[in-house]
């Protein structure tokens, strides 16, 4: 059965999610291994679902990449469970000689706003029409 590509239809994702960032992550297990796989994927298509409401939204913000307050969501399956747990990196990055390498952040539209009063009208306008 295809998942359906409305987000009312992921409200126990959310749930869980939810969940989860309250507690600094948890263990969400199901009656089998196969749930457990699909609801893994099922949360993971949630994520995209709010990605592209995301891109949509932000369509005439040039530069503009979409996000989701899931982004650092990390899900692994053990058996019959789904680990929910948060966190950018799982390793490190070092430079070619082996120094440690800080994490670039990723580029928020409303830093560029600041200097770019037009960007910055745009974007107080996308936020009363309720849009963000």
């Amino acid at each position: 059965m295809p998942l359906s590509r409305s987000l009312a239809a992921y409200y126990d994702v959310q749930q869980v999610f939810m969940t989860a960032r309250k507690n600094g992550g948890i263990r969400y297990t199901l009656e089998s291994e196969k749930a457990a796989i699909r609801w893994r994927q099922r949360a993971y298509y949630y994520r995209a679902l709010l990605a592209k409401s995301d891109q949509e939204a932000h369509a005439n913000v040039a530069g503009y990449l979409p996000s989701t307050v899931w982004d650092d969501v990390y899900l692994q399956c053990q058996g019959n469970a789904v680990l929910v747990t948060f966190g950018t990196l799982r390793g490190t990055i070092t430079s070619l000689d082996g120094e440690a390498l800080p994490l670039e952040e990723r580029p928020n539209p409303r830093g560029y706003a600041e200097a770019d009063p037009l960007l910055s009208s745009v974007l107080d306008f996308a936020n009363i029409k309720g849009t963000d």
